[in-house]
């Protein structure tokens, strides 16, 4: 019937360590290898509704203020093929036919390395998987997003953000020559987030490009970038047990020295912007900050000794950055039936 709809809201992500090496092969390279992140509630949100209109599917970007109708049943129908690529892209994989309307809204900024466009690509797996009754599982629903958002790209991607948009929660993912394997940490997730701040640095990044250079190095034998990807490599192991062990001052400490491996493995990694702020959180409590995702501008994360949290952000808010409010999602999202 006509005005039916269903919704699912993906959360984004912030990466404590090991980021860069959920890219295949790398991650074969410094066997063992994890990945450490968690999922927080700047959610990019996914709803179809059914409409009257069985030749078209509207596609609407709240966010990025725009959209674009497809003809399924009729590809000579002329639009702007530079109109949202990717809700494109994934609803022309499932759809045979029209009477939708997709609708996204992502609360994370563009280019904040939050991981907004793969928790967007999860979402809209997810949602079209169930409204076209595909049946795919949940290791297909990854699989199928890293390879469209590959040929959306044309470069490889990673795959650490696709799980926390689909299962919630801290997690551990372990990258063997057998697969891919989640682990969930039963860490006390206030205590986690009673010591992070999230801090905008006003400028984006393009986090694509950051991590192309890193990986045609490591492809072409580039023997000082693998050192240096072998100490994140090592310390995200070490962050994942203090993890699992809840030292949170351990954490903190090794959040630092992961950053300060990760801005040595390329160029504009980091910004004079993102260094004043880091200067200006750690003279006022704070333990460490790492820049999200592959850095080069976007988001910051400070990690603060107990109970000076208001400190930091009030330091971070007078040399010019921005406070994001989050909380982390402790439970697998689910699809909503209106």
């Amino acid at each position: 019937m006509s005005g039916n709809s269903i919704s699912y809201k993906a959360p984004t992500r912030i990466d404590l360590a090991g980021g860069t090496l959920d890219l295949w092969p790398l991650y074969n390279f410094f066997s063992p290898t994890v990945v450490v992140n968690m999922a927080i509630d700047l959610y990019a949100t996914v709803t179809i509704r059914e409409t009257g209109n069985a030749d078209a599917i509207r596609l609407v970007s709240v966010d990025q203020e725009e959209e674009v109708t497809i003809f399924p049943n009729n590809p000579e129908k002329k639009f702007l093929r530079s109109q949202l690529p990717l809700l494109r892209k994934v609803v022309e994989h499932y759809a045979q036919k029209g009477g939708i309307e997709v609708t996204t809204d992502c609360m994370a900024l563009d280019g904040s390395g939050l991981g907004g466009s793969s928790a967007l690509n999860v979402g809209l797996n997810v949602l079209c998987n169930h409204y076209f009754q595909r049946g795919i599982p949940d290791e297909g629903i990854i699989e199928l997003a890293k390879n469209l958002e590959a040929q959306l790209m044309g470069i490889p991607t990673g795959t650490q953000d696709y799980y926390p948009a689909l299962y919630g929660g801290i997690e551990i993912l372990h990258y063997t020559p057998e697969g891919i394997f989640r682990e969930e940490v039963p860490i006390d997730a206030q205590k986690l987030q009673d010591r992070i701040l999230l801090v905008y640095s006003h400028k984006p990044q393009y986090h694509g490009i950051n991590n192309w250079d890193v990986y045609k190095g490591c492809i072409e034998g580039n023997h000082t970038l693998m050192e240096k990807l072998q100490h994140i490599s090592n310390i995200s192991l070490r962050m994942a047990d203090a993890l699992r062990k809840e030292e949170y001052d351990v954490i903190g400490h090794l959040l630092g020295e992961e950053w300060q491996k990760r801005r040595g493995i390329g160029k504009n990694i980091s910004t004079p912007q993102i260094e004043e702020l880091i200067i200006a959180g750690r003279q006022n409590g704070a333990i460490s900050a790492k820049v999200c995702g592959a850095g080069g501008g976007g988001c910051v994360i400070f990690y603060c000794n107990e109970g000076k949290k208001d400190d930091v952000a009030e330091a971070i808010v007078k040399n010019g950055g921005k406070i994001l409010d989050f909380n982390i999602v402790k439970k697998r999202p689910a699809v909503i039936c209106e």
